[in-house]
Parts: C-alpha cells; sequence; structure tokens
C-alpha cells in the first residue's frame, strides 16, 4: 500500500482499510492515522495530520462522499460511526484575536470548547 511504504510507522491498521477513489493523506512531522477493523471511505476523502497529531478511527467507520480529517492535537472516531457527506472534522480553529494581523498569520487554537 502506497500510505504504508510513504508514512511508515505513522499510518497504521489493523486490516486493510477501504480508502475508496481520490484519497488524500498528508502526515507531518510525527503525526499518526490508526485504523481499527473494517474503515471504508466512499471517496474524495482526505486526512491531515500536523505537528503531532493522533487519528484514531475505530471499527467499522463509513465516511461518504468528500469528508475530510484535520488534526493538530487528537481527533478519535468511535466504533460503527456512519458519516454523510461532506462531513469536515477538525481540533482546532483559526486564532482571530487580533484585528490588525492577518487570521493566517495569528495561527490555531486548539483549546477544548
Amino acid at each position: 500500500m502506497y500510505y504504508k511504504d510513504l508514512y511508515k510507522s505513522n499510518f497504521v491498521y489493523e486490516t486493510t482499510p477501504n480508502l475508496g477513489f481520490n484519497f488524500f493523506i498528508d502526515l507531518k512531522q510525527n503525526s499518526k492515522i490508526i485504523f481499527d477493523k473494517a474503515f471504508t471511505a466512499r471517496g474524495n476523502f482526505s486526512v491531515l495530520g500536523r505537528e503531532s497529531g493522533v487519528i484514531s478511527i475505530g471499527k467499522n467507520v463509513f465516511f461518504n462522499l468528500g469528508c475530510s480529517i484535520s488534526c493538530l492535537e487528537s481527533v478519535t472516531v468511535g466504533d460503527d460511526v456512519l458519516f454523510g457527506e461532506g462531513v469536515k472534522i477538525y481540533d482546532h480553529n483559526h486564532e482571530f484575536k487580533r484585528p490588525n494581523e492577518l487570521i493566517g498569520a495569528q495561527g490555531y487554537d486548539e483549546r477544548e470548547s
């Protein structure tokens, strides 16, 4: 599998995940994605792991078309979860407290809300 070769120990799975078509994964530094058994993505699914973020996906999870996960710290999806089309999961938000500074230059807020 291409991603297992590319990311080695950062791409972990119990059984080979069914990634669908147009799957995109980008893991940086010490980030990791862990798939349990019976994962399916229909298509156009993307995962962005930043810093040392850990994405953990449980058993029997299904993502419909156009879903994505972006993680700086931690995202966990439990067992037997179904996601509809276009679902976006983030564990962070842009900072926007300084009105005279571009939002993109202010970094991220990872606090739980």
